[in-house]
């Protein structure tokens, strides 16, 4: 597996895995509790040496002097169970994936540390008090998604000129973060000079149905919002793109591996890394609500030359010349 492969299925990891070890749970240890969005089945993840090798960098080897265990969900509505189950099993960090993970977990407990991972805005999300200063038991490491709606958007009609009408899908599952997302569309899609539909998706069920709207509406593009949801649909998604004939710009870039045309996202790699090296401070006794909130540095750009082909669509060379994976 070459490095760039890995960067983009380590996300995988963190957004997939039921509650089990990922060592063996040794009594007396330091306990991690990670809450993730994905299917039932769980296990090693890809992601999962990067966060190891953070901790034991940090004097924390997992299975023997601190244990680690992956509880996976599927639905919103099964949160508070599972994140009271958790609670009551006193960890001493539980890690979570995504927002409305977060936001169950701090409404959970205001005593046991929390540590995000791949939550876009933790401010306005109402997690946090401030990036620098979080004022709560919750910090983390953000995928800035917010802040990169703009470049993803100029990045997809670089890629496809002429565009004058975008599709922009969010996870309504998401909150009030899905209202933001759709307002940074806006934003973007104003200062670009082009016309912005907003189209919800929240079931596998329901991706076809949207789909197909987005195309008799009329959209020529599609902009993708950042979702645990729209993670593990990525292939399908990426799939429906092309049969709809729809240029897709996603966020994370697992999603261009999967299919997608173009991906924009943090380094899941140096996201990961951050998430351990938090969890070990906390561990060593840092008090979260002044373990400052830490924001991505790294950025990859994946254009997938197969989809381009199957759209009919040829990339502009300055464009290829930037992205940090071209797959053909």
């Amino acid at each position: 597996m070459d490095r760039r492969h890995f960067l983009l299925t380590s996300l995988a990891g963190a957004l997939a895995g039921p509650f089990t070890a990922s060592a063996q749970q040794t009594r007396g240890l330091p306990r991690i509790a990670h809450l993730v969005y994905g299917p039932p089945e769980c296990g090693v993840m890809p992601s999962d040496p990067v966060f190891e090798r953070a901790l034991s960098d940090a004097g924390y080897v997992v299975g023997k002097t601190v244990s680690w265990a992956r509880q996976c969900y599927q639905k919103e509505n099964d949160l508070s169970a599972l994140v009271a189950e958790l609670v009551r099993q006193s960890p001493d960090v539980i890690v979570t994936t995504g927002t409305p993970a977060t936001l169950a977990a701090k409404t959970a407990t205001t005593t046991i540390p929390i540590v995000f991972i791949g939550v876009a805005d933790p401010v306005r999300s109402g997690l946090v008090n401030s990036l620098a200063k979080p004022g709560t038991n919750v910090t983390g490491i953000t995928h800035q998604q917010f802040d990169t709606t703009e470049k993803r958007l100029g990045l997809l009609l670089e890629a496809v000129p002429g565009v004058t009408h975008v599709a922009a899908l969010v996870d309504p599952g998401m909150g009030a973060v899905s209202d933001v997302l759709w307002q940074e569309a806006e934003k973007a899609a104003r200062n670009r000079r082009v016309r912005v539909s907003r189209f919800d998706a929240r079931t596998g069920e329901k991706l076809e149905v949207v789909f197909q709207t987005i195309r008799q509406g009329g959209a020529q593009a599609l902009l993708v919002g950042g979702s645990g949801f729209f993670w593990v649909e990525r292939s399908r998604m990426a799939q429906l793109a092309i049969k709809k004939r729809l240029p897709s710009m996603f966020p994370g870039l697992g999603h261009g591996q999967a299919g997608g045309l173009l991906s924009y996202g943090a380094n899941d790699v140096e996201i990961f890394r951050s998430a351990g090296r938090q969890v070990a401070r906390i561990l060593k006794g840092a008090n979260p609500r002044e373990v400052p909130v830490e924001q991505p540095t790294k950025f990859d750009l994946v254009i997938n030359l197969k989809t381009a082909k199957a759209l009919g669509l040829t990339i502009p060379p300055s464009l290829l010349a930037r992205a940090d994976q071209v797959i053909e």
